[in-house]
């Protein structure tokens, strides 16, 4: 068994337009992880919200990030060495989410969790992009999860989350 302050939790949102990464980082935080929560572009106003693949029939082909803020968080990441990163996706930031978990997973070794509105509605799709989705409540699971991983135990059996095996 490992020591629980070194096993360190990332919740990201886009925008700060999420409030279950809150719950689920207090939760956590309760149980002793320190988890860390970063608002992605919480500044920023994001066109990409009324350009998106689920409001208009063309793709869209704007990025709502430059490359130095995606460069600043995985550097961020880096420097906080997480042991699982939890991402909240909505449908509209779905391009985003998909960009943002790709640089993660070139960068660092670690586990990504989606979870929030997209993932619940379609996790068959999610899926495809992490490497766990949540289809529901994430605060026991993500819980859960953390212990697992900490201890070296099989990840499947936890209720509320799609785990990718071997692709």
């Amino acid at each position: 068994m490992n020591d629980i302050k070194e096993f360190s939790i990332v919740l990201i949102a886009f925008y700060n337009l999420d409030f279950g990464i809150r719950h689920i980082s207090s939760f956590l935080k309760a149980k002793g992880y320190p988890t860390y929560i970063i608002l992605f572009n919480q500044l920023k106003t994001s066109e990409e919200i009324f350009n998106s693949d689920y409001l208009t029939a063309s793709a869209s082909t704007h990025k709502e990030y430059s490359e130095a803020d995606i460069r600043l968080l995985i550097e961020l990441l880096q420097q906080l060495k997480p042991r699982l990163i939890g991402i909240s996706v909505t449908s509209l930031l779905l391009n985003t989410a998909r960009r943002i978990t790709s640089e993660i997973k070139k960068s660092l070794d670690t586990i990504v969790v989606w979870g929030g509105i997209h993932p619940i509605i379609v996790p068959e799709e999610c899926i495809q992009y992490s490497n766990i989705v949540c289809v529901g409540e994430g605060e026991i699971p993500m819980w859960e999860l953390a212990e697992n991983i900490r201890d070296g135990r099989q990840l499947s059996g936890i209720k509320n989350l799609w785990i990718k095996n071997n692709g």
